[in-house]
């Protein structure tokens, strides 16, 4: 997959993230702002480098949060895997 193609799906997953997130807005964000920040910081045109920790953060996060969140663990999910596909 290039770069672009991998770029329009973090777009696309941003999105989704969005939606799901106000979907679930009269509940706290379970995963503490952890999935809004990564995709921030994951977009290349973003001046600010990724966090390691943040991504250490959010997958510890996925997996407390995946029975009682699963729509939202499973966008983190993605969002973890198209970060390693761009070598992140």
């Amino acid at each position: 997959m290039n770069k672009q193609a991998l770029q329009n799906e973090l777009v696309e997953l941003r999105a989704t993230l969005d939606s799901e997130l106000q979907r679930s807005d009269h509940h706290p964000d379970p995963f503490g702002h952890l999935l809004s920040r990564v995709a921030v910081q994951a977009d290349p045109t973003e001046p600010e480098p990724l966090d390691d920790d943040l991504l250490d953060q959010l997958r510890e996060r996925v997996a407390e949060q995946s029975i009682e969140h699963p729509r939202l663990a499973a966008v983190a999910r993605q969002l973890l895997d198209l970060l390693s596909r761009m070598g992140v």
